[in-house]
């Protein structure tokens, strides 16, 4: 095949203003004629004409200008406004990429490859909606003034390594080079390593988003020159920068300068200040260790109002070897709990969210159960409310542990085997 006679699905993508997926599923639908698979990406002849595509609606083609009420808004509500609108449109892409290759799943049950892909697909778009959602609740926190650094010691150099390794997958769906040069003295510092790599995640996905093919996005972390005792500047350069970066990067106390030149590309320095931490001050991180045989025999029981929630659920417990039982709620729960034999279920995963009797107000009873065995079951708050103060609620209604949503078959696992143990 001769190279030159085609391009890549990424660059009719752009070209067309559509996802690299949508013109995917064009090209598996046989609409974009001469379309190639090569391994697991896609080629299109050079010239291909965008053929009519009634799920792509007009307004994405369009780029309205200011309006006279928008010239009585703030700067600050302009561009939440464009990142809402921005946001809901890549919902909708990402939807849209998750129902399309839903139907094909049904339509090639013979191909266990191409089911492979689709399967991939969909968890991706489930993973960049979770995305878009988590940094829509964080600008409003950061508009509103409810987002604060909390820090702790933390090694910056595997953090920033980490949150790269994460972005090498995506990177080598769009073709693009991605790499990290790390030189720092200080490897512990005090940060809030939360929100730097929702910080950092941000830059390097739109870094890789406006990336041509065959482009190349490299992310380094150096110390510069500092005289502030105990404190150490550091300098993060990366890509390309949204818009949610700069709210983060005031509040986590640092700046941020853009340049971009035609031709050259564009970079984006973030430079945080940061207390250096001694070695007697680093702590393990969580990890989620479990012994599935241990598990194995054990019973729980699965709050939750969501079907498909206790659904899946079940089957990641029941591939464990535990026995599950299902409340719709609070009161089913409670009253389950009652009407079993002592000692019958070893641990209750709750959804907090739930009609009739929420997960919190559930716990509250169970811990005033005349049955001390009962009253003191280990409950597991399941959620998708991921903020700190969501946790510190959890923990002041009595419940033992937090998962969140979506699940981690992991963590699920090891909250379980720890209540077990407790």
């Amino acid at each position: 095949m001769d190279k030159q006679d085609y391009v890549s699905v990424k660059d009719l993508a752009d070209q067309w203003g559509l996802t690299v997926r949508r013109v995917q599923m064009m090209c598996m639908q046989g609409l974009i004629p001469g379309a190639v698979k090569q391994g697991r990406f896609w080629v299109v002849p050079v010239g291909a004409q965008r053929p009519q595509d009634k799920r792509v609606s007009e307004l994405t083609s369009k780029r309205p200008g200011r309006s006279r009420a928008d010239k009585n808004l703030s700067s600050e509500q302009i561009m939440s406004m464009r990142f809402l609108t921005a946001m809901s449109s890549e919902m909708r892409n990402e939807l849209n990429t998750i129902m399309g290759y839903s139907d094909m799943l049904s339509t090639h049950t013979d191909e266990p490859d191409r089911i492979c892909d689709f399967a991939s697909y969909i968890k991706d778009s489930g993973r960049n909606i979770l995305r878009q959602i988590e940094n829509t609740i964080l600008l409003s926190k950061i508009s509103n003034d409810e987002v604060f650094a909390e820090e702790s010691v933390s090694s910056l150099s595997e953090l920033v390594q980490g949150i790269v390794d994460q972005a090498s997958t995506d990177a080598q769906k769009r073709n693009v080079a991605i790499s990290s040069r790390i030189r720092l003295d200080h490897e512990f510092v005090y940060v809030d390593s939360d929100k730097l790599k929702i910080l950092l995640s941000n830059v390097i996905d739109n870094a890789l988003k406006y990336s041509k093919t065959s482009g190349k996005v490299v992310v380094s972390a150096e110390e510069t020159n500092y005289d502030k005792s105990g404190l150490v500047k550091v300098r993060q350069n990366i890509g390309i920068g949204l818009a949610i970066v700069k709210g983060l990067t005031e509040i986590l106390g640092g700046t941020l300068d853009i340049q971009s030149k035609l031709g050259s590309g564009t970079k984006v320095y973030i430079t945080m200040e940061y207390r250096i931490a001694d070695l007697t001050e680093v702590k393990e991180e969580e990890s989620f260790e479990f012994d599935l045989e241990k598990l194995a025999g054990h019973r729980v029981l699965i709050a939750d109002d969501n079907e498909m929630n206790r659904d899946i659920a079940m089957e990641i417990f029941s591939d464990a070897g535990v026995y599950v039982d299902c409340a719709e709620d609070g009161i089913i729960c409670v009253a389950t709990l009652e009407k079993a034999p002592e000692g019958y279920y070893d641990c209750i995963f709750m959804d907090i969210q739930m009609p009739n009797l929420n997960g919190l107000e559930a716990t509250r009873i169970i811990r005033t159960l005349d049955n001390s065995s009962k009253a003191n079951i280990p409950i597991i708050a399941m959620t998708a409310n991921v903020q700190d103060e969501d946790r510190e609620m959890t923990l002041r209604a009595g419940m033992n542990g937090f998962v969140e949503k979506p699940f981690d078959i992991r963590k699920m696992y090891s909250m379980l085997q720890r209540a077990l143990k407790d």
